[in-house]
Order: structure tokens, then C-alpha cells, then sequence
């Protein structure tokens, strides 16, 4: 799916299937949500999904999101990338990989309210992901890797610059 230039109000999640791309004309492609909207997610959280791709976007919350959901959420998912994203104003962590594998993330723009303990990119419990270009400002850790199911392993970070006004750039 091509997004045009412009801002797209988002009221309801954007779901992604398999084999799937949504690409935007870049950062002045801009998907809104609506308050406590979830954002882009993966269709099959439970089943999981594979070969999805959110490239050349810009998402934005607006301080309304004030739900625990991300304004990316993909879980379960194997051959994923995010590539040229921009995530601004998120009410929770800007983007969420949970108990993925083969992940790329390139050039990722995370900018968060600094009062609050929101993560920029959060990758938990999730291989073979390479993460190359992170930036921004953001409460809580700039980029997260958690383990809580000693499922995370061969991760690669490369340019990574940012601040953190609550805890660490990287955790």
C-alpha cells in the first residue's frame, strides 16, 4: 500500500497481514491516531505473521494516546522491517517488537514526551535483529532489549544517538 503526502486521521488500528507493505511518500506522510488508538500492529498476534514491511512514514499521537498501546506494535512476527520511520508523541513506548526474529530497523526518529517513562524502540524477547540508526529524545530508554522468556539473542546496534531524560539511551 503507497500512503500519499498528507496527514491521515487513524481511528481504528492499521492491521498488517503477511506479505505486506505500507509505504509512505516520507516523513510528510503522516498517520495521526486518533486518542487511545493502537496504530499499526500485525494481524495475528497468537498465530503470528511473516515478510512485513512499514517504510518511509511518519507517526504521530499528538500526546492523545493516553492507552498502553504503542504507536507500533508487531508480535510474532519473522522477516520484519521498519525502515525510515519517524515516531513522535507516542503515550507509551513508539515502537514495540515482541518475540520477533529477523528484524531490521533502519533510521528510526523517536521523539517522546521527556516528563514520562516511555521507551523509544522496545525490542523484547526477539533474534536476529540489526538495528542501524536510531535517534531522538525520549523519557525512558531510547532503545529497550529485554529478555523476559531468554528469548532475545543476536542483536546487532549500530548508530545510535540520543537522549534519555529519565534513564538510559540504551538498556
Amino acid at each position: 500500500v503507497q500512503l500519499l503526502a498528507g496527514t491521515h486521521l487513524i481511528a481504528s488500528a492499521v492491521e498488517m497481514p503477511s506479505n505486506a507493505e505500507l509505504r509512505g511518500g516520507g516523513w510528510t506522510s503522516v498517520l495521526k491516531l486518533a486518542a487511545d488508538v493502537k496504530g499499526v500492529v500485525n494481524s495475528d498476534f497468537g498465530g503470528g505473521n511473516s515478510n512485513i514491511r512499514l517504510t518511509n512514514v511518519h507517526l504521530d499521537a499528538d500526546n492523545q494516546n493516553t492507552s498502553p498501546n504503542p504507536l507500533v506494535h508487531f508480535k510474532n512476527v519473522t522477516g520484519l522491517v521498519l525502515d525510515t520511520i519517524k515516531a513522535t508523541n507516542s503515550g507509551h513506548w513508539s515502537l514495540d517488537v515482541d518475540t520477533c526474529t529477523n528484524v531490521h530497523c533502519r533510521d528510526i526518529d523517536v521523539t517522546t514526551d521527556a516528563a514520562y517513562y516511555y521507551d523509544g524502540l522496545h525490542i523484547g524477547d526477539s533474534a536476529y535483529v540489526v538495528i542501524d540508526g536510531l535517534t531522538g529524545t525520549t523519557g525512558d530508554d531510547l532503545l529497550g532489549i529485554t529478555s523476559l522468556n531468554a528469548l532475545t539473542h543476536d542483536i546487532t546496534v549500530n548508530n545510535v544517538n540520543g537522549h534519555s531524560t529519565m534513564a538510559n539511551t540504551i538498556k
